[in-house]
């Protein structure tokens, strides 16, 4: 049989390994802990960094909707003064084309003038001798 003082002996052992069993387990579970909490951190800095690029992508999202309403209105103010333009085009022509006639017609009304004025000129001097050739044959009858 054992001695008395191998039994404590013994038992110091024993008691010695489930300490330090124990501390170790202690010690595992203590970084699995900090482990878990650094996941955690780590989860909840992702969390963040994902609403963050969330925002971020609504914010270029709303930009870019932005710029496309710029670019619609601005397309109906090109298409505005290009219809203005092209009014504006077939207004010029049609005044040309009015100026053209005016001006036919102005030349036309010139020679008209021109022609009433000849015509006036061989009327007076036809007058002038008739009332000569009248004078005469009424100063050779006295």
């Amino acid at each position: 049989p054992p001695r008395d003082d191998e039994k404590v002996e013994g038992r110091d052992d024993d008691d010695d390994d489930d300490l330090s069993s124990r501390q170790g387990r202690s010690m595992e579970l203590e970084q699995a802990r900090e482990r878990t909490q650094t996941e955690i951190a780590l989860e909840q800095d992702a969390d963040r960094e994902i609403a963050n690029l969330n925002e971020r992508s609504f914010t270029v999202n709303q930009i870019f909707r932005d710029i496309a309403s710029l670019v619609t209105d601005q397309q109906e103010d090109v298409d505005s003064i290009e219809s203005q333009i092209s009014t504006a085009l077939t207004r010029t022509n049609k005044a040309q084309v009015q100026l053209m006639r005016a001006n036919a017609r102005k030349s036309a009304k010139m020679k008209c003038c021109f022609y009433f004025a000849i015509a006036l000129t061989i009327l007076g001097f036809l007058l002038v001798l008739a009332i000569i050739g009248f004078k005469n044959v009424a100063g050779a009858a006295a």
